[in-house]
Parts: C-alpha cells; sequence; structure tokens
C-alpha cells in the first residue's frame, strides 16, 4: 500500500488548490497516468501516479489547499510489504532554468533542517529538529530560529502551530492595522484569491514598500499625428485593421532606439 504525498514541484512551491481530480476511488492507474491537476502560485499541474495499482482513497475535495508532504492519495500497489522510502524514488535535479514540473518526490522521510544560515550557536546544539516542509517555510517567512521550537507533533515534530506560537511576540511588535470599516453584508461579497492572485498581490505590496517610485511627463503637440491617425483610419478600416496610437508610439521608439544604437553618445541618461 502507498500513501501518495503532495510533492514538491519545485520553485519554491509550499501549497497548492486541487482543481480537478482524474480518479476516485477503485479505479485502476498506471505509474504516469495524471492523478489530480493542482493550482500553484507559478503554474497548474497535473500530478501523475508513481506506480501501477489501485486507487484506494483520496483525501482532499476540489477547491482543497494541499501541502507539500500531505499524503493526497492511497494507491494499492499489489505489494505484501509496507512501502518504505526509497533514496532512490527521484533523482535530485539542480539545473539553472528547470522546469517548475520536475522530479516529483514521494518519499515521506522528514528531513532535518539545515543549518547553514543560522548562527553558529545555533549549528554547534546538534539538535535534530523533525519538521515538515510547510513549516520549515513558515518558519523561514515568519523568521523563526526553527531549531529552538519545542515540537508537539509526533516524536517531537514541529508543527506550523509551533511555529505561529513562536512568532506572536514579534508579530506583537507590529503597529497595529487600519480599522476596517464595516459594510453591510448585503453589499458587500468576497471571493477567494486564486494562489496566482496571493502571488501577484504580495509582489505588488513588496513592490510598494521596497522600490521608490516616481514619474515623469512630458507634453508633446501631436496634433499633425491626430490628423494623419484620422486620415489613415479609415483606410486601415476597409481593409478589417484597427489603427490606435500604439502602432505610432512603437515606429517612434524603435527609430529612436535605432538612432542610439549606433550613436552611443545619443543615448539620453536615465
Amino acid at each position: 500500500m502507498l500513501e501518495f504525498r503532495f510533492p514538491d514541484i519545485g520553485e519554491g512551491i509550499a501549497e497548492g488548490v486541487i482543481l480537478k481530480w482524474f480518479v476516485e476511488p477503485g479505479a485502476e492507474v498506471k505509474e504516469g497516468d495524471s492523478l489530480f491537476l493542482v493550482e500553484t502560485d507559478k503554474v497548474n499541474a497535473e500530478i501523475p501516479s508513481p506506480t501501477t495499482g489501485k486507487v484506494v482513497a483520496t483525501k482532499g475535495s476540489v477547491g482543497d489547499t494541499i501541502h507539500v508532504g500531505d499524503v493526497v492519495v492511497t494507491i494499492d500497489d499489489f505489494s505484501n510489504s509496507p512501502q518504505e522510502p526509497s533514496q532512490s524514488t527521484t533523482e535530485a535535479v539542480e539545473e539553472e532554468n528547470a522546469g517548475v514540473v520536475g522530479a516529483l518526490e514521494t518519499s515521506s522521510h522528514v528531513l532535518e533542517a539545515s543549518r547553514e544560515a543560522l548562527p553558529a550557536e545555533s549549528r554547534s546544539n546538534g539538535r535534530k529538529v523533525l519538521a515538515t516542509p510547510v513549516a520549515r517555510h513558515l518558519a523561514k517567512e515568519l523568521g523563526v530560529d526553527i531549531t529552538l521550537v519545542a515540537g508537539t507533533g509526533p516524536a517531537g515534530r514541529v508543527m506550523k502551530e509551533d511555529i505561529r506560537q513562536a512568532a506572536k511576540p514579534v508579530e506583537a511588535e507590529e503597529p497595529m492595522a487600519t480599522p476596517r470599516v464595516s459594510v453591510p453584508q448585503d453589499l458587500e461579497e468576497r471571493i477567494p484569491l486564486t494562489q496566482l492572485g496571493k502571488t501577484v498581490a504580495k509582489t505588488m505590496a513588496l513592490s510598494k514598500q521596497e522600490i521608490p517610485h516616481a514619474a515623469v511627463m512630458d507634453e508633446f503637440d501631436v496634433t499633425e499625428l491626430v490628423k494623419f491617425r484620422q486620415d489613415a483610419k479609415e483606410r486601415s478600416a476597409k481593409e478589417g485593421v484597427k489603427l490606435t496610437y500604439m502602432a505610432f508610439i512603437v515606429k517612434a521608439v524603435a527609430q529612436t532606439l535605432k538612432g542610439c544604437s549606433s550613436d552611443p553618445e545619443r543615448i539620453p541618461p536615465l
């Protein structure tokens, strides 16, 4: 019996949302057949079966969030002995610009926390930490030293709640948020963000916080351009072409860049 866990598909992805199931309990699958479609903050991926067998159970419905390491499908691979984690199940692919969906990890082995980025005193305590990839990712986001957190899970495993508890004193120092203006319920509609939407929102907030924003405005007299476009617009409409100002802007930029490339001294300062 094989408990197939949501694999680490790379690119720092720690969780996903189930969009579609391709199998149901009782279905027979072959190695490589798609089990379910998952939406992450970077890509929608079909997760293949790691073995041939019969689907015994599926865990999670469409719309549910699953995390790396969570058991998603139980497959009867017709073996008499329990599935042992195999070091040869996957081969690490550390290649620059590798695809998002790379090697799929099916092992249930919990890795020891890396100590490369920790202070010397933390690395020297010799304490081994059991934690899921999701807990490690959360600890990294909240700036919590996972080696100092006491785990409440099985065999002392550090869980997500343990990380949140350890991060509470840090979060309490943050300024209070602006009170939310109450809106009548009949005028309020809440639509959950997709994984991609969450990533876009997070990136935009980070951009606003850390990148200086500036605006430069110049005025140009484009009276002649407006007249020319009006005349050309009628001719292009007869040919089924919609003529906008973007075509003229692109041509002007292209000619400017072409002139700058032949004479570097003409390149305007930034």
